[in-house]
């Protein structure tokens, strides 16, 4: 066999200069690795956008909001440019903490864990946040989920409630859990009950500590 067979599409290399996004991912379409599975992966959505009656799904996991995504995922679901979100319970729990005004930090993936504990500051790989700032966010939900009683609901209808209540406290509009809410772009969390479980375990903590 000859290697033809194999050699039929040579690489280009990407050229230094100036360009849009879209042209730069067209550009890695002919180069290797991760840069060319990026653009793979632009372009497989960008088909999706052109057609008819498609409904476009994102999966969202990973600790992607605390390393500063929130924004990039409210933009996609604003300008409906995909129709549903599957998603962790803990970006929407990260989303739902910075839409209320708190911060995640610029930390170091080398600190100390001990000295961060010690300070009550928890360590996200590289990025730092306030523990008694997430056990306000955690006692939050957890009120939220018990004015709302004991009903029966999927995750879209709790992540539609929810956004609702945040944009009753005042939440940012470019929150993912608002945004959604506001353009009726259903968000399904298949774990919600495990990351329910951490707010319920806090709001009980502090319960018993009131009584």
């Amino acid at each position: 066999m000859h290697h033809n067979v194999f050699t039929n599409t040579p690489t280009i290399p990407i050229d230094v200069k100036d360009r849009s996004v879209s042209e730069l991912m067209d550009g890695m379409l002919r180069t290797g690795f991760q840069g060319r599975k990026l653009a793979e992966s632009v372009q497989a959505w960008s088909n999706m956008l052109k057609e008819k009656d498609t409904t476009v799904l994102m999966g969202l996991s990973g600790a992607m909001v605390p390393a500063g995504m929130r924004r990039v995922i409210s933009y996609l679901i604003r300008e409906r440019m995909i129709d549903c979100l599957v998603s962790t319970g803990a970006n929407l729990f990260h989303d739902s903490h910075e839409a209320l005004g708190r911060k995640h930090y610029v930390g170091s993936h080398l600190a100390n864990d001990e000295k961060l504990f010690e300070h009550g500051v928890d360590r996200i790989y590289d990025v730092f946040a306030v523990e008694e700032e997430f056990r306000n966010a955690d006692n939050l939900i957890a009120d939220f989920a018990e004015e709302i009683g004991e009903i029966s609901c999927s995750s879209r209808e709790f992540m539609y409630l929810l956004g609702k209540e945040l944009v009753r406290r005042g939440a940012a509009e470019d929150s993912i859990v608002v945004s959604a809410y506001r353009h009726n772009v259903p968000i399904f969390v298949p774990a919600l009950s495990d990351s329910f479980h951490r707010y319920r375990a806090y709001h009980c903590k502090e319960k018993r500590a009131q009584t």
